[in-house]
């Protein structure tokens, strides 16, 4: 199933404000943390801003290109859906192209205040998935895979 055929996921994932995300550490260890997010326009990757000390963004702070990460939306209260989402993390720089529009989409979902989502002690991650699941737990538990090709 592609995101943008399904409209109850399409309205899920835009009603969320927070996911948990995974990430492995300099230390090979599992690292979660509970993060709000937003998505593009084509629903097709997640944003995210963290500080630039945490523990989740040190590998791409330290130069890798891009670290394997899973985010999961939903906690099936108030809405009878989850999300599973497999894929990769990257770091966008202040220099790169699209940085503010991609740092708007969680201001735009967050709120106005640009100084609650971005200072100078903060990264832009962005996360693009390449497997995942839509669970929707009304009908008999029903998880369809999803598509990102």
């Amino acid at each position: 199933m592609k995101i943008n055929d399904n409209q109850d996921l399409l309205s899920f994932l835009d009603q969320e404000r927070a996911c948990v995300l995974s990430v492995l550490t300099n230390d090979n260890k599992v690292h979660s943390a509970a993060i709000l997010f937003a998505t593009d326009e084509a629903v097709e990757k997640c944003y995210f801003t963290t500080d630039k000390t945490s523990e989740k963004c040190q590998p791409l702070v330290n130069g890798v290109s891009s670290i394997p990460a899973a985010i999961v939306i939903g906690t099936i209260v108030g809405t009878p859906y989850t999300v599973q989402l497999k894929g990769d993390l990257r770091l966008v720089l202040p220099s790169q192209t699209n940085h503010s529009k991609k740092l708007s989409y969680l201001i735009h979902k967050h709120g106005n205040n640009d100084n609650k989502h971005w200072n100078n002690e903060m990264v832009l991650l962005e996360f693009e998935p390449q497997h995942g699941k839509f669970t929707d737990y009304s009908i008999d538990w029903t998880a369809n895979e999803l598509d990102f090709s």
